[in-house]
């Protein structure tokens, strides 16, 4: 099972593909899957700040909603209590871990 996007126009942004022609590449816009996150990235040399948005872009439909604590806590449940630091099943490095409990 994969994960679909709100619109066409979001998948293909993230993507980096093309849309009626247009390369999207250069959108500003992402997506961390572990976290079920869209954002915004901020322009400026060497920064990865980004600010989360709530909407789509493109077709106005509400975005799920992220699930960075929910990844924590899951985590902390199985044990792991750094997991920047520890290695961390495969599964919770992609929207694996939420999409098999339903989340």
């Amino acid at each position: 099972m994969k994960f679909t996007h709100c619109c066409k126009e979001m998948w293909a942004h993230l993507q980096d593909e093309r849309v009626d022609g247009l390369s999207m590449g250069d959108t500003p816009i992402g997506f961390i899957p572990e976290f079920r996150e869209y954002g915004l990235k901020c322009q400026g040399e060497g920064t990865t700040a980004r600010q989360d948005i709530r909407y789509c872009p493109w077709c106005g439909s509400c975005l799920p909603k992220d699930l960075r604590d929910q990844w924590f806590d899951v985590l902390e449940k199985l044990g792991f209590d750094d997991p920047w630091e520890q290695e961390i099943p495969e599964e919770f490095k992609t929207e694996e871990w939420w999409m098999e409990r339903g989340l």
